[in-house]
């Protein structure tokens, strides 16, 4: 990863830290980051953009997106079930399927803790 992707990804992990609470929408997040990278906010939303597909990519194809101390974005299998429809009442099938799944880093969740 380069310098310039790194100093953006660790904006990312700061921004998400100080939020207090607020949701913060990809429009937020782009501004912020670009007031904390002194990027524009075309760079930043270009970063955000290219970031989530290159994690998507990696997810569709079974691998594991691991950025220490922040977490890890991985890929679960899911057996299939039975459930109840909720509006009839009636017995259904749920099918097994891969769903994305994040689990925070040791420093992620040290900073929420505080």
């Amino acid at each position: 990863m380069s310098g310039k992707a790194n100093g953006i990804l660790s904006a990312i992990v700061s921004l998400t830290l100080i939020t207090g609470g607020v949701v913060m929408n990809k429009k937020d997040l782009v501004k912020a980051l670009s007031d904390k990278m002194g990027i524009t906010k075309k760079e930043s939303g270009d970063f955000i953009d290219a970031f989530v597909e290159v994690v998507t990519e990696t997810l569709a194809k079974g691998d594991d997106v691991k950025l220490v101390g922040f977490g890890t974005f991985e890929v679960s299998d899911r057996k299939a079930r039975k459930g109840v429809n909720p509006q009839t009442r009636k017995p259904i099938k749920i099918p097994a399927r891969r769903v994305p799944k994040f689990k925070p880093g040791k420093e992620l969740k040290d900073k929420v803790q505080k």
